[in-house]
């Protein structure tokens, strides 16, 4: 994309349908889709990898927590702590909701950090980095030792 010079590091993500989210390792970028301008650039404790989340949002997790940046100026528009192992939590968005899986549970989170509902796994996630993925009615997600489904029309 012309105009969007990248860092050995970047990870770049769609944000809604007008944002591409870049970030290295204390930065964030917010890029126009349509023609790689730059729109915003924010200094920031943490850039982990950040998932596009509605239209106006991208989700990020760090250490003990799940977060939202706002597409339109980079600016974080909530944060919610969750209990779980030293590592950060694995997340993905889908539709109105965000997924969460920590330790040995998952948490479904709407797009404004309120929580919707949680489930117990059975089991730690171990030393498992995957990120889950929501299919059809199903969120799977890695357990350490296998895959756990969990039914998310509740």
């Amino acid at each position: 994309m012309e105009g969007v010079h990248g860092r050995r590091g970047d990870r770049p993500r769609p944000g809604g349908r007008t944002t591409l989210f870049a970030g290295s390792a204390a930065r964030r970028e917010g890029f126009r889709v349509c023609d790689g301008r730059r729109r915003w650039h924010r200094d920031a404790a943490t850039a982990g990898v950040l998932t596009g989340a509605g239209r106006s949002l991208a989700v990020g997790a760090e250490r003990a927590g799940v977060y939202a940046v706002r597409a339109a100026d980079g600016s974080q528009a909530w944060g919610r702590h969750i209990e779980g192992g030293p590592d950060a939590p694995r997340t993905v968005a889908a539709g109105e909701t965000v997924y969460a899986r920590a330790s040995d549970q998952v948490l479904a989170l709407d797009l404004n950090g309120r929580e919707r509902w949680t489930a117990p796994l059975g089991h730690s996630a171990g030393d498992d980095r995957h990120t889950p993925v929501v299919r059809g009615r199903r969120l799977c997600i890695p357990s350490g030792t296998g895959v756990a489904a969990v039914d998310i029309t509740r």
